[in-house]
This record gives C-alpha cells, structure tokens and sequence, in this order.
C-alpha cells in the first residue's frame, strides 16, 4: 500500500541525509512524474542526481523546481555549478546573476561567478566580482585565494602576495595558497621566499602535487637532480616525467633511466621531443635500440615534388642564392661588430 506523498517526501529525506542516493532517486523519479507540481520532490530528485555525479539529469531536475519556485537562489546556485560540469558556461554565468539578483548577499555566488569569468579571460568581470563578494564577507579565505589568482593572472604581483597573504591569515593550513604564493615570489624573483612557501605547503600536504612540482623544479634548475627526482614522482604533474628522465640521467642513474623510458615508450603515444631527444642521447652512447618512435621515418615529412619556380638557372633561385649569399656577409660584418 503506498504511503501519503508527506510520509514518502520525510523518507526521502532520511535517505537523502544518510547518503543513499541511488534510492533516493529509484523512489523520487516516480513520484515526480506522478505529482509533477510537487517542488520538494524534484529538489530531492535533483539534489540526488547531483551528488551521483550525473549533471544532465540534475540540470533537468533543478529546472523543474525552479519552474515551480523560480524565487530560489540555492537552487539556481547549484544549477549553476551542474552547468558549468556540462560546459555550458553562458546558461552558468546567466543561472549565478539570477542567484545574486535574488540574493545579493550571496557572497560564494559572486566567487563561483568570477572563477567562470576568470577561466574565460574576462579578468577585469572577474576581479570585480570577487571584490564585491569579499565586501559582503571580508573573512572568505577562499575569496581572497581567487582574488590573487586574478591579480596574478593581470601581472600584479604584489598585489596578489598582498590577497595570498590574507588567505592564509585566514586559513593557516591553505595548501593551495602558500603554492600559489610560492609561485608568484617566484615570478618576482625571490626564490628564497619561493622555496619557503612550497615547503610551508608540503608541510602541511606532502602530496600536493603543486608544490612537489614546484620543488622539484626549482631543485632541477639548481642542478640537484638527485633531490629533485622524488618530488616529480609524487607530483606526476605535466611534464613530471620528462623532468624526471633528465634527473636520472643528469645524475647517472642509467638503469632507473632505462626502466622509466622504457615504460614511458611502452605507455605511448611517443609525441613528446623532449623525452625522444633524451631516449636517443642514451641509445647512442650505450649502442641500444630506441624504443621512443618519435618519428621513425622523418623524409616521409619532406615535400618531394620538384618547384618549377626554382629550376636551375630560374630567376628566382638566382635571386634566392643572392640573398642567402648578401645575408651571410651582413651576418659576418655584425658579428665583427658586436665582438669588436
């Protein structure tokens, strides 16, 4: 026998509660259809389907509610974070003012707003917004993070220091902010305040990816490849590998070299030149195959038709070897120049 549609709404929300998503939504989808006016079902079914990691089927399910209750601004809040997973930046940014204009204390609408425009390259929007969401509530951590990611994004180094600074003023254990920060110092050519900040973080994360990175780099470009090579391993961050290879062969570590190039080569695809440069170098000096097939048959890339333009004898190839022969000459007066 079923139950009165309250009973079944203060199930759902148990279950909701308890993080039973899965059954939420089985018992929500049918009731929905059946009472289509009934906003609380669609916001259950919604707020399920959101935390199940299926953001098409959550973006229908906020619309629903909204049509019913359009004056509610966590809903469109969420509906803007459900869109800005599918890619649809324009209906996101559209669905956060509708959240500020009903809410314009919505202090976290006005960061997720700018973070969208930021990604967009509409620095100067989103620097605004989140200056307006830190006038609302000067004590976000995380508004102050976004804040200097902007500013560092516009060149204003300082001044993101300045935001950087009071985040984690706000938030000691900000990971995020003590790499970003090490990473602006670095921009600003203070390493040693650089290095201290990467430290800070890996003090409080030993696997932030970032900052091991970070580390690692700064170790690399200091010629301290042995220290370096753990600190890309944990990263696995971009070209970690690549780092990784130049370490172990700067430090003459051919083995541990060999093993991660073979496994690098055996993953494929084999597109980067950096790591078919390095796998190459050490095939040459230890008389080995190369298993990094960068590129196998480079004259398969070579235009191979004949140019009647530059037939021999041609105008134009006179007037190309003339050129090439004035420019050498140029090239050598310039250089008696500039060696005196």
């Amino acid at each position: 026998m079923a139950l009165p549609l309250p009973q079944e709404i203060n199930q759902l929300i148990q279950l909701l509660n308890q993080g039973q998503f899965a059954a939420v939504i089985q018992r929500a989808q049918p009731l929905a259809a059946k009472h289509p006016r009934e906003f609380v079902l669609h916001h259950l079914l919604a707020l399920a389907l959101d935390q199940s990691q299926q953001p098409a089927a959550a973006a229908l399910a906020y619309e629903k509610a909204l049509q019913l209750k359009p004056a509610m601004a966590d809903l469109w809040f969420n509906l803007a974070i459900v869109y800005t997973q599918l890619g649809q930046a324009e209906s996101a940014e559209q669905a956060y003012r509708r959240a500020i204009q009903i809410q314009p204390g919505f202090f976290e609408a006005h960061g997720n707003l700018g973070t969208l425009l930021q990604r967009q390259g509409r620095l100067d929007e989103a620097q605004a917004c989140y200056q307006q969401g830190l006038r609302i509530q000067p004590q976000d951590a995380r508004g102050h993070f976004n804040l200097g990611t902007v500013l560092r994004d516009k060149g204003q180094l300082q001044a993101a220091v300045e935001s950087y600074q009071r985040a984690i003023a706000l938030f000691a254990n900000y990971t995020d902010a003590y790499n970003n920060l090490g990473e602006t110092w670095r921009d600003m050519g203070d390493m040693t305040q650089a290095v201290h900040c990467y430290q800070q973080a890996l003090q409080r994360n030993p696997q932030h990816a970032g900052a091991n990175y970070n580390m690692g780099e700064f170790l690399y470009l200091a010629k301290r490849f042995e220290e370096a090579i753990p600190y890309f391993e944990t990263s696995q961050l971009d070209d970690w590998q690549a780092r990784m290879l130049v370490c172990l062969y700067r430090a003459e570590r051919f083995e541990a070299f060999k093993q991660l190039r073979d496994s690098i080569a055996a993953q494929g695809p084999h597109t980067a030149p950096f790591v078919a440069t390095l796998s190459t170098h050490y095939s040459i000096n230890h008389h080995t195959p190369d298993p990094y097939r960068f590129c196998p048959d480079g004259l398969s890339f070579v235009y191979h038709r004949a140019l009647p333009e530059l037939a021999p004898g041609s105008p134009l190839l006179k007037e190309l070897l003339h050129n090439i022969a004035e420019a050498d000459i140029a090239e050598r007066k310039q250089a008696r120049l500039i060696t005196g």
